[in-house]
């Protein structure tokens, strides 16, 4: 059976983040009903929308990966280029499925009767030399359903 799939691939990468959270929480609990007072009617957004970042994960180098349709017997790679150059991508994503594995699906075929590839669409930086990192994942604050206590995710 196949599944969607995300992967993040870095280098170095910095983390920043708000350690204690007593603050962050009272103040966007506090200040929830007035932004949504503000730009709720105007632009469709409800408590369940409102995030409050409070941490980031940055790179100079990254690769993201999202697939729809991962197959279970599908691997992966990314290989970082020994010798990338300047402005140039960093690395490549190479995959390889297991045809011959059974699935509980079994292969998917399209209208012709071939076997089809998984949907999947990737990014990779390019190698840089200085200059501000890419964010690439975000920690934040957000109000579930029906919680009147903002929680992390």
């Amino acid at each position: 059976m196949a599944n969607g799939a995300a992967m993040l691939f870095t280098q170095t990468t910095h983390h920043r983040y708000i350690e204690d959270l007593a603050i962050p929480r009272q103040w966007f609990k506090e200040n929830a009903e007035q932004v949504l007072a503000i730009y709720g009617d105007e632009y469709s957004v409800s408590r369940e929308d409102l995030y409050f970042v409070i941490g980031t994960l940055e790179a100079q180098e990254h690769a993201l990966l999202v697939s729809q349709k991962h197959p279970p017997s599908g691997q992966v790679h990314f290989n970082v280029f020994s010798a990338a150059q300047t402005e140039q991508p960093w690395g490549q994503f190479s995959f390889s499925i297991e045809r011959a594995s059974p699935s509980f699906d079994g292969p998917n075929w399209d209208d012709k009767g071939r076997i089809t590839e998984p949907l999947r669409t990737f990014k990779v930086s390019n190698r840089r030399r200085g200059g501000p990192w890419d964010t690439v994942l975000l920690s934040r604050l957000r109000f579930a359903p029906g919680d009147p206590e903002p929680t992390t995710f």
